[in-house]
C-alpha cells in the first residue's frame, strides 16, 4: 500500500507539473527557441548527410544530443510545443524515483527517502530543466549519476570492490 501511495504522489505531482506548465509554454521563449531550433535541425536532415551531418551537429548552436533529442520531439509532438515538455517531466519524476531508491539502498528511512523524492521533483528551482526541452541532456546526466551510485552501493552491499 505504501509502494502504491508513494507511486501516485509522484506521478500526480508530474501530471499536475505538466498541467500547470503545459499553458504557458505558448508564447514564451521556449516556443521562440523552438521555432528557429526544429527548422534548423529539420534543414541539416534534409542537406546533408553521413560526415557533413556529424559536422553539422558539433557547431555551437547544435550538439548532437539535442539534435537528436528535438529529432525525436519534431517526429513525435509535432510543433505542439505544449506537449515537447513531456518527455523531460517524465525523466524528472524517474530521477525522483532512482533518488528514492537510492536512499532506500542507503538504509533511509521510507518517509525521508519519499520526503526527499518528492522535494526533488517539486522543487522549483528545477523549474527551468524540465520545461526547456534543451535542457534535456541536464537531466539525463542525472539519471546517470543517480543509476551509478545505485550499482556502486549495490556493488558495496555484495561486498564486492569499489
Amino acid at each position: 500500500m505504501w509502494t502504491l501511495t508513494v507511486g501516485i504522489l509522484f506521478f500526480g505531482t508530474v501530471f499536475m507539473l505538466w498541467k500547470a506548465i503545459a499553458w504557458r509554454v505558448t508564447h514564451t521563449y521556449l516556443e521562440d527557441d523552438s521555432l528557429w531550433f526544429l527548422p534548423l535541425i529539420e534543414r541539416l536532415w534534409s542537406e546533408k548527410s553521413g560526415v557533413e551531418l556529424i559536422k553539422a551537429f558539433h557547431m555551437p548552436e547544435v550538439t548532437l544530443f539535442d539534435a537528436v533529442y528535438y529529432s525525436f520531439l519534431k517526429l513525435v509532438f509535432g510543433y505542439t510545443f505544449s506537449l515537447h515538455p513531456i518527455p523531460s517531466l517524465l525523466v524528472h519524476a524517474v530521477n525522483g524515483a532512482v533518488l528514492y531508491i537510492l536512499l532506500r539502498k542507503l538504509d533511509s528511512s521510507r518517509l525521508a527517502a519519499a520526503a526527499a523524492g518528492l522535494i526533488y521533483l517539486t522543487f522549483y528551482g528545477h523549474y527551468h530543466t524540465y520545461i526547456w526541452p534543451m535542457s534535456m541532456h541536464h537531466l539525463a546526466g542525472v539519471l546517470l549519476i543517480l543509476l551509478f551510485l545505485c550499482e556502486y552501493v549495490d556493488s558495496l552491499q555484495r561486498g564486492g570492490a569499489a
